[in-house]
């Protein structure tokens, strides 16, 4: 091989490296970034995001029993890792379960996407004291910053 070819080779070597190195270290605002269109809810003052996460069951205020099988859709950058957190509350707030919503996609199907993807979450839990109770949702948010948190809150009864 002449030296020529070895220049234009460890050249393309550099610039597929270095595309790498670039997609890395914006993969993660990909993938938590929303579209302009979205209403991004931060908490402390969370509230129904229809355009961001639907949930199918369970329905605001219905009767829930372990084990709460939580059925829904939310957008692709919701997910990390295709997961987010779940966790059920009673009515004062104390946490009686916490469980990881799945991307439910069918054949292992592509959850990197700004489209809506199916999950699914089990959460096992003692009925508490209290006759009613809070469902969270969180959009998982692994930068830890404020400005990417995000949750859904759905009222149940025990």
């Amino acid at each position: 091989m002449s030296k020529f070819s070895i220049t234009i080779l460890l050249l393309l070597l550099l610039l597929i490296l270095g595309g790498l190195v670039f997609f890395a270290k914006n993969y993660n605002q990909l993938l938590v970034s929303p579209p302009p269109s979205a209403t991004l809810v931060q908490s402390p003052t969370p509230q129904p995001i229809a355009d961001l996460i639907m949930v199918d069951y369970p329905e605001p205020d219905s009767l829930v029993e372990s084990p709460l099988l939580v059925l829904g859709q939310a957008r692709g950058f919701w997910f990390f890792e295709a997961s987010f957190p779940a966790r059920l509350l009673d009515e004062d707030g104390n946490e009686i379960a916490r469980g990881v919503a799945q991307a439910d996609s069918p054949a292992g199907g592509e959850w990197m996407t700004e489209d809506f993807v199916p999950f699914q979450a089990e959460l096992k839990f003692k009925t508490p004291d209290t006759e009613t109770g809070t469902l969270v949702l969180e959009k998982d948010n692994p930068s830890g910053e404020a400005a990417n948190a995000a949750e859904l809150r759905i009222p149940v009864e025990f």
